[in-house]
């Protein structure tokens, strides 16, 4: 017998991002917690539903894939983290690493579009 896992129901959870992640955060650390991204953020861009695109997974399943964008920095260190957060209801959405930005105060950094969330079908 096979495992089997709806793509709908995958897009259900992968839509919470692309809904409710209203704000990019890059960050010199992992926050512990929505209130912990103020104490690691060095810089910020707001997020839009249409700069999130649902499609099948790289191996299996489904991903959300953000776009492309610019953050100015807000303050000076080394980022390696991105972390996607819902405003409105003070969660964090998701968080991943990234390649080492260098952030300085009102400095414009690129971030490449990256896979946010991925979720395989069952093995």
């Amino acid at each position: 017998m096979s495992k089997v896992a709806d793509h709908n129901s995958m897009d259900a959870a992968l839509n919470d991002v692309k809904s409710n992640g209203n704000i990019l955060h890059i960050c010199s650390a992992q926050p512990a917690n929505y209130a912990g991204i103020a104490a690691v953020t060095l810089g910020n861009v707001a997020l839009a539903s249409g700069d999130y695109t649902l499609q099948d997974g790289a191996v299996s399943g489904r991903r959300v894939t953000v776009a492309q964008k610019t953050v100015t920095g807000t303050g000076g260190g080394t980022a390696g983290f991105i972390v996607i957060a819902d405003t409105a209801n003070t969660r964090i959405k998701t968080v991943t690493t990234c390649p080492s930005y260098t952030m300085a105060n009102g400095v414009p950094v690129v971030v490449a579009s990256f896979d946010a969330w991925e979720i395989e079908d069952p093995t």
